[in-house]
């Protein structure tokens, strides 16, 4: 959950927050929020458009909030730094108000919104964990813990959008191509507005996470933050682990090494695994946030396996998705990799909550609009842990 800092109250008092360290420390450290909080341009939004009533009753009965009157919201201000991915993962999107949009997409089949919707206003939805709060995205602050470093995404298309929410929100536009997950690799270099530090954004194209020897060696610097997913390409269960084992993680293990070498001692590379969210059949009858997930499991699993009206019915398998995610989150987190932290980013339990931030208008129940809604949310939750391991390595080596 991002906040603006005239909101805080008791400004100027230091918060403890005890975070768990790394697996291969035990160790208890302190942070404050002052210690990560900067002063950043405006969240990430969207307006979310108009459609018809919802076919379930979904409706979010929070009070709306302003950034203008935050003493209205009725939204007690979290105190706490959010240690862990089920302490981000247990919250709700929550109504705001912002005065702006902080970017436009280039696309119109992306943004989902006329060009006139960007000059004005935002109404969007943010996600507020119930016990923490998020480090809010400040986009000088993440080219400056990255300079002259490398993040690379691979996967499909929902990789895709994680990467150019991301490159919007550093201030850039993303620039895609026509048909651009057919390019195989896209590259952004990105500085600071003084240009005294510069990160690599980079996607590469691989469906199933079989070739990523070339995206992860065929590079200046080997990548130090490494945001993997396994796309929307079902393959049944075997098959995905097996190729998960024989093909992915060795690789994986390469580039490990590599990481060794070339930023040992100073600082270790970190992974990324996101889990994958299903589409959500009928998403046009949706124009607000979910507040359960097991509802939404339950209208996925129903209209993709019963309703004869769904398009293609079955054969995405959505309905396996989250099956899927906890095999490979259970076995992503027993290999030992010697100089790489590990993270799952459980996208899977925030975004299956927006069965209104699809492509309704393109018929698109998969992909997602932006700004605002699941991709911007990811790239915040991206900056989190960056942020927060980069503090973690720091006390160590106090």
């Amino acid at each position: 959950m991002m906040f603006h800092s005239k909101y805080f109250w008791l400004p100027g008092i230091l918060l403890l927050v005890l975070f768990r360290m790394p697996s291969d420390d035990s160790s208890i450290s302190s942070l404050t929020l002052l210690d990560l909080q900067k002063q950043v341009p405006e969240p990430p939004v969207k307006k979310h458009s108009q459609s018809s009533l919802q076919e379930k009753d979904h409706a979010h009965s929070t009070p709306k909030k302003t950034l203008d009157n935050p003493e209205k919201t009725g939204v007690p201000e979290p105190s706490i730094i959010c240690q862990d991915n089920d302490e981000i993962t247990h919250g709700q999107w929550r109504p705001v108000t912002l005065p702006r949009s902080p970017y436009m997409p280039m696309s119109p089949r992306v943004r989902c919104l006329p060009s006139s919707a960007f000059s004005q206003p935002f109404d969007t939805w943010e996600w507020q964990p119930s016990s923490c709060q998020l480090v809010r995205f400040d986009k000088q602050e993440m080219i400056r813990l990255l300079h002259n470093q490398t993040v690379l995404f691979v996967g499909d298309s929902l990789s895709l959008e994680h990467y150019a929410s991301l490159v919007h929100l550093l201030g850039e536009r993303a620039r895609l191509p026509p048909k651009a997950i057919k390019h195989g690799r896209i590259q952004r270099h990105i500085c600071t507005s003084d240009e005294e530090a510069c990160m690599d954004l980079v996607f590469s194209t691989d469906f199933y996470l079989q070739n990523m020897t070339h995206a992860l060696f065929h590079t200046a610097k080997i990548p130090r933050v490494l945001v993997l997913n396994r796309g929307a390409h079902y393959t049944p269960d075997d098959e995905l682990m097996d190729s998960l084992r024989t093909r992915t993680w060795p690789v994986v293990q390469q580039w490990n090494d590599a990481c060794r070498r070339q930023h040992y001692p100073q600082q270790k590379c970190l992974l990324i695994w996101r889990t994958t969210v299903p589409g959500h059949p009928h998403c046009h009858n949706f124009s607000q946030p979910a507040t359960s997930v097991h509802d939404m499991q339950e209208w996925i699993h129903e209209k993709s396996t019963n309703d004869p009206t769904v398009y293609r019915k079955g054969e995405y398998h959505w309905q396996d998705f989250q099956r899927q995610n906890q095999l490979v989150t259970h076995w992503i987190q027993q290999p030992v990799l010697s100089h790489t932290t590990i993270h799952i980013m459980d996208s899977y339990q925030t975004n299956i909550l927006r069965p209104d931030n699809h492509r309704a208008h393109m018929n698109d129940c998969l992909h997602s609009c932006s700004p605002g809604g699941g991709s911007d949310l990811n790239s915040q939750w991206l900056f989190h842990i960056i942020r927060v391991q980069e503090w973690q390595q720091q006390q160590q080596r106090l």
